[in-house]
């Protein structure tokens, strides 16, 4: 049986939909924040509309269903890595 699961998502920003994360056990949808930008500003520079988002996630009570933005950073991952390959221990 099939369990059916409620997240929320942000009308108009399907594209920018990463996957999923789990916020305190509830699964909720990951936004890479980057695409988000890039969408308003294919739509005549409308950062105030990701602002305001942002602002009303913050204030509403979505409480553990909130979703997640990330931000994707390559430089940092790299960096990362190259400072920890000696220290990182793999668990199977």
């Amino acid at each position: 049986m099939n369990k059916m699961i409620e997240m929320f998502a942000i009308d108009g920003w399907d594209t920018a939909i990463v996957g999923t994360a789990f916020r305190n056990g509830h699964e909720v949808l990951v936004y890479d924040a980057n695409k988000i930008e890039a969408l308003l500003a294919e739509q005549d520079g409308r950062q105030e509309e990701y602002d305001d988002v942002i602002d009303l996630l913050e204030r509403d009570d979505l409480g553990d269903n909130t979703p997640v933005f990330i931000y994707a950073d390559s430089k940092l991952r790299d960096e990362v890595i190259a400072k920890k390959r000696g220290n990182l221990h793999l668990v199977h």
